[in-house]
C-alpha cells in the first residue's frame, strides 16, 4: 500500500544530509543533492527477510522523486522511514 506525503524541500534536504552522512561510498567523495522542485513523496512497505531466522520484517521507506540543479532529469531516492524521517 502506498501513501502520499507532503514534505518541504527543507525537511527533504535534511533527510538527504542524514542519509549522505551515514551513506558508505566506494568513491573518497560524497555526492549531496541541491534540490529545486520535489515531485512526489510515496510510502512503500519493504519485506525484509533475514538470513539467521525465517523471519521477515515490514519496513515502510519513503520514495522521494526530486530535481536538481546539478543533474538533468529525476532523481529517485528510497530511504527508510523509521531511521531518517522526523
Amino acid at each position: 500500500m502506498e501513501n502520499k506525503y507532503d514534505i518541504s524541500v527543507k525537511t527533504l534536504d535534511m533527510i538527504l544530509k542524514k542519509l549522505n552522512e551515514n551513506k558508505n561510498t566506494r568513491h573518497y567523495e560524497k555526492k549531496l543533492f541541491r534540490i529545486s522542485e520535489i515531485i512526489s513523496v510515496k510510502t512503500k512497505t519493504c519485506k525484509y527477510v533475514g538470513t539467521s531466522t525465517s523471519s521477515s520484517q515490514d519496513k515502510k521507506h519513503l520514495q522521494v522523486k526530486f530535481t536538481s540543479p546539478d543533474e538533468s532529469g529525476v532523481i529517485c531516492v528510497s530511504v527508510l522511514a523509521d531511521k531518517y524521517y522526523i
